[in-house]
């Protein structure tokens, strides 16, 4: 019979992981993370590796130096034979504020695992935060027990926040404040049928040092909470036979029955 051949091609080096992820903010001088499913040349990489802002100018990169990665507490783990597959970089100058980024990595990419290039670019982009402002606040069905929620666009700078930031009118009593990413959590005793306003000083801070733009504002109006019933012992209860007939029930909002 006639000789049959065929060809067949091995997979080229492929970014299986990176970070900024894309369309995440960042600082001005963030460390970005490349991370591909081969072994890599990382002086290669680097070579075919470009950050553009938005007019399309180059930012130059460098490798992150140790006490960077230190600070940021990565551990850049190699496997038995030294492979590397993760590269770490940083920017030369600090980027602009409010501004968009591309990552790009040319075509032509090759690993340490075989001769085959990449035929197209890989790329993906981050911008850099937003001057720091008030977003939206949230309640839901606003009880008595419910929890006031305000969301700015950046994080909260935790270990900047003072209680004395935050003014409630009406006064509330035994407030309590979290600070969770961009969202400042209010849990407290509310009265039903009262709008609280929430009044956050400027002083407020985000992870980069900035303060709030403007004091931020949000009303929240407590409804008057569902009329409720509650039986001791749970929904159903046998009584004592040879006990007194009656048994104790605890209500909400509801002033017979």
């Amino acid at each position: 019979s006639d000789a049959k051949t065929w060809a067949f091609k091995t997979p080229d080096v492929q970014l299986s992981g990176h970070s900024p992820n894309s369309g995440q903010s960042v600082g001005l001088s963030p460390m970005i993370r490349l991370s591909f499913d081969q072994a890599i040349d990382p002086a290669h990489v680097l070579a075919q590796t470009t950050l553009m802002d938005r007019f399309d100018d180059p930012v130059e990169l460098r490798f992150a130096r140790p006490e960077e990665l230190k600070k940021a507490k990565i551990n850049v783990a190699k496997s038995d034979n030294g492979e590397v597959r993760t590269l770490y970089l940083q920017t030369k100058t600090q980027l602009d504020p409010n501004s968009h980024y591309t990552v790009n990595i040319a075509k032509g990419l090759s690993s340490k695992e075989g001769p085959r290039k990449t035929e197209a670019a890989q790329n993906f982009n981050f911008r850099t935060y937003r001057p720091f402002r008030f977003h939206k606040s949230y309640c839901g069905s606003c009880t008595a027990h419910s929890t006031f929620s305000l969301r700015f666009n950046n994080s909260i700078d935790r270990d900047a926040f003072e209680d004395s930031m935050v003014q409630i009118s009406p006064k509330v009593e035994e407030v309590n404040f979290q600070v969770s990413g961009r969202y400042l959590y209010i849990r407290g005793w509310f009265n039903s049928g009262t709008t609280y306003t929430v009044q956050v000083s400027k002083k407020l801070k985000d992870l980069y040092g900035q303060n709030l733009n403007s004091k931020a504002e949000a009303s929240f109006p407590v409804e008057a909470e569902p009329p409720q019933m509650f039986l001791e012992g749970g929904y159903f209860r046998v009584l004592d036979p040879v006990g007194a007939k009656e048994t104790v029930v605890n209500t909400l909002n509801i002033k017979s029955f």
